[in-house]
């Protein structure tokens, strides 16, 4: 394992000041300090990554788990080391790190999306899911990532709309109904194909 600093050179949000304080998805609209948050919105680009080192060939390092994209400038590579960098005692976190989403979701897949899904799996085509192996595990990580409801204070406030996100290399297309939130399509990304293309 190693953990890699890198720059978020195509991220062109903080051109503009960032705010010192944000409000994330689970506190619907209470705000909090920047540095205790991920956020995106943050004074600089930079980013911290812990991956998994698989090989080392001369000079060139094999990554896995990485979420970057080609061609982002890696600042510093440093290794993660279990003695060091886990806490010997359970650290402090604040409260509202440690509470429960306000709002229970239920996830539910039409059947077109579940045959979205098994295409994928099924189907040949150029770019497959590269870091999701399976029907089962592609359909727990939209769950996972739905039910803890990522969505922002404004996208919120809209109710009930349909929105759509990226996973691996797909878009997974949600339409809203109260606290009921249901999976209509699983498509195949044109942006991602294109990433992985190395055409942007």
């Amino acid at each position: 394992m190693c953990r890699v600093l890198f720059v978020f050179h195509k991220d062109l949000t903080t051109k503009h000041m960032p705010r010192p304080k944000v409000a994330p998805p689970r506190l619907n609209g209470a705000k909090v300090g920047v540095y205790s948050t991920r956020s995106p919105h943050r004074p600089n680009r930079l980013g911290l990554s812990l991956v998994k080192l698989d090989k080392i060939d001369g000079d060139i390092l094999y990554l896995s788990g990485v979420d970057l994209v080609d061609g982002t400038p890696v600042v510093d590579i440093k290794p993660y080391i279990s003695n060091y960098d886990v806490p010997p005692e359970r650290s402090f976190h604040p409260d509202w790190i440690q509470s429960s989403p306000s709002q229970t979701l239920t996830v539910k897949f039409t059947d077109s999306a579940l045959n979205d899904i098994r295409r994928i799996f099924s189907e040949p085509f150029e770019y497959k899911m590269r870091f999701i192996m399976d029907e089962e595990e592609l359909r727990q990580c939209i769950t996972d990532i739905i039910e803890a409801d990522p969505r922002s204070v404004y996208r919120k406030r809209q109710g009930n709309v349909e929105f759509s996100f990226p996973i691996d290399s797909v878009d997974v297309f949600i339409r809203v109904n109260e606290s009921i939130l249901t999976v209509t399509a699983v498509k195949q990304s044109e942006y991602v194909k294109m990433l992985l293309a190395n055409k942007v």
